[in-house]
């Protein structure tokens, strides 16, 4: 499907409430590695973004460089932990981007757990055909979700930081949050599959919106720029 098209259908299946993203030229997707501490050299390029994942004292570090964007939250997890209310409220966050089919029972049960008054949107049709070419089975990150969330509004550009594919050389996270206590597991003994896993589907959505050009800020150096895939170690 072309891209114009793909965006009216988009927008007549589930908008965004207060905020335009169908007409943004450049979108920032913000994951919660080690790298989206350069968000002060970065936040210039874009006025639209997503926060893959839940942030609390990040956005009291960093957030200034947020202030006056459209900010859309991307969650995986369902009634687990989220960005606080009042955090929502100051950064004027009113809308949350998951991956599940738009009416379905996953959808319901977030808006029921989730602050009440943020609108919580799933994928349509489109998305949901496209999601599946890309991610198969399983998707190994927030962040990649987000990466793709950007690229079906189609803008010139999509700016990823926070996105480090687990850098065994580097602390896991720029900002530890509270949520973040107890959660490793066996995470150690996968990362090699999830790092594997989120490169190739990371490349798939490049080669799917191949108009789009990507430009990621990582700490990662085994990934290297390719066609609209530009790499900058940081």
């Amino acid at each position: 499907m072309k891209p114009k098209a793909l965006k009216e259908r988009i927008k007549k299946a589930s908008g965004y409430k207060d905020v335009d993203f169908f007409n943004a030229q450049s979108i920032g997707v913000i994951a919660r590695g080690p790298s989206n501490v350069f968000l002060s050299h970065h936040c210039h390029k874009f006025s639209h973004c997503f926060l893959a994942g839940e942030f609390n004292k990040y956005l009291a570090v960093m957030g200034g460089y947020l202030l006056g964007k459209d900010i859309v939250l991307n969650i995986l997890q369902v009634g687990r932990y989220r960005t606080p209310p009042d955090k929502c409220r100051y950064f004027k966050i009113g809308n949350v981007q998951t991956y599940f089919p738009a009416n379905s029972r996953k959808i319901m049960k977030i808006r029921k757990v989730i602050i009440r008054d943020l609108h919580v949107v799933g994928y349509g049709k489109e998305q949901s055909e496209l999601a599946e070419r890309v991610f198969k089975d399983k998707i190994y990150s927030t962040g990649i979700c987000a990466v793709f969330n950007a690229a079906c509004f189609y803008p010139k550009e999509v700016h990823i930081l926070g996105l480090d594919f687990y850098n065994e050389d580097m602390p896991k996270y720029a900002v530890f949050e509270e949520h973040d206590q107890g959660k490793e597991g066996n995470f150690q003994n996968s990362i090699i599959g999830m790092r594997r896993g989120m490169i190739e589907d990371l490349r798939s959505i490049c080669d799917i919106f191949s108009s789009v050009e990507f430009f990621l800020y990582t700490t990662y150096r085994r990934i290297i720029s390719r066609r609209n895939l530009h790499v900058e170690y940081v």
